[in-house]
């Protein structure tokens, strides 16, 4: 899941083959289909077409509600300066509202690049919402919260069934576990970022899915902007359902496992111990979601509660501010930051420098150690089989599948580094 509101506005787009046209007092606007939101004291103002939103005050929402009926800026400017907002910059509002992509034509001259068919922006719709409301009605998340106390409920209890770092290694060769515990994962992921999809879908809105990364930790993005265009009640189902899915999972597992060791049902010792590296990995899973500092699922239900529309961003630019100095841009982009993100930043902001100071040891003292075992077990396999030997090829397959996610990492941050290099 992503943060569904970047920078705390919207996209900016560039025309494609033009430039933007030059606004004038006398420019009469046609705005593109908007969404409004009322959100505690302004509005969530976007164009769900575009994933492009932004927060404004009540008087901008009445600025864009007269420029809809067809007034030129000129006269919207001549209404306003009759009232006590006489100071509000019209003209400089509607550019604003041009680079965000919410004026589809000026004085009946069409803008290319604010329609639904932008070619590199997308949105994956899915069952019509009668379909999958089942999925996310209030039955289903009382046996999902049922099924997620019944976990911890277990794991506390029972201390066979806590997770260990050693139950990933549950077959004699390291990288086969490794790397069959990989593709494993990535099920679980596809499954906990459909389950945002569709519950997106259950609420009328769109996805896109993206791989990004945050800090050393490879993540695969929801991306659920759309949700700003419904109320902030009906936002936490589709933040949530990853979790959902999660739970289910882990509910299964051990489920399977006590009917396993109270001999209802046989099965191998290798699918016990496979049980229990899927349920490590599936609570691992659950755990990373409280770290609020990565901007995961409950760091969005976080900021949903609290009435933040980009606190991350204002945080970082926080704690920057007080150990370093920030650029001129950046201290007015924190100024411009919505009230309620600079007053919760301001313990927010020590909470991230906490939690990348945990990143740091647990990358240094959990991860760093099994990478490294898996790069030793790989270069002996390696070393001491020769090139025509079957599991000499077995080991490059197994050793690529269990450094994949490390891999993966390492190209999403030099794909990142080159798009801020191009911008």
């Amino acid at each position: 899941m992503t943060d569904p509101m970047t920078g705390g506005a919207a996209t900016t787009l560039e025309p494609a083959g033009s430039s933007w046209p030059t606004l004038t007092s006398e420019s009469r606007l046609e705005l593109v289909d908007l969404s409004i939101v009322e959100q505690d004291d302004g509005f969530i103002v976007g164009n769900s077409a575009l994933g492009a939103f932004v927060q404004l005050p009540p008087i901008g929402v009445t600025v864009i509600e007269r420029l809809r009926t067809g007034a030129s800026i000129a006269e919207v400017t001549g209404t306003f300066r009759e009232t006590a907002d006489g100071d509000v910059d019209i003209l400089d509002f509607a550019s604003t509202l041009l680079e965000l992509g919410f004026i589809a034509a000026v004085d009946g001259a069409a803008i290319a690049g604010t329609g639904s068919n932008e070619p590199e922006r997308r949105w994956l719709t899915g069952p019509p919402p009668e379909k999958v409301r089942w999925l996310f009605g209030r039955v289903a998340w009382s046996l999902y919260a049922l099924l997620f106390a019944g976990c911890i409920a277990v794991e506390i209890a029972a201390p066979s069934y806590r997770p260990h770092a050693s139950d990933f290694f549950f077959l004699n060769d390291p990288l086969a576990s490794v790397a069959i515990l990989t593709l494993i994962s990535l099920s679980v992921v596809a499954g906990h970022e459909c389950f945002h999809w569709l519950a997106g879908c259950a609420e009328g809105v769109s996805a896109r899915f993206a791989i990004s990364r945050r800090l050393y930790f490879l993540v695969f993005e929801t991306d659920l902007t759309q949700l700003w265009s419904v109320p902030r009640r009906r936002r936490y189902g589709p933040l949530l359902a990853g979790m959902a899915f999660d739970t289910t999972v882990l509910s299964v597992t051990i489920a399977i496992r006590m009917l396993i060791a109270s001999g209802v049902v046989t099965a191998p010792a290798t699918v016990t111990h496979l049980l229990i590296a899927v349920a490590t990995l599936v609570t691992t899973n659950l755990v990373w979601q409280f770290c609020v500092f990565l901007r995961n699922d409950l760091y969005l239900v976080l900021s949903a509660l609290l009435g933040c529309v980009n606190l991350w961003r204002i945080a970082i630019l926080t704690v920057k501010g007080t150990l370093w100095h920030l650029t001129p841009d950046e201290q007015a982009e924190l100024a411009a930051g919505d009230e309620r993100s600079r007053w919760h930043a301001r313990w927010y902001s020590w909470l991230c420098v906490a939690g990348v100071a945990g990143a740091g040891w647990y990358a240094a003292d959990i991860m760093a150690p099994a990478i490294w075992r898996v790069l030793r077990t790989l270069a002996n396999s390696l070393a001491s089989l020769p090139a025509t030997s079957p599991r000499f090829w077995e080991a490059l397959v197994f050793g690529a599948l269990a450094l994949l996610p490390l891999l993966l990492v390492v190209y999403v941050f030099i794909r990142d580094m080159r798009d801020k290099a191009a911008r």
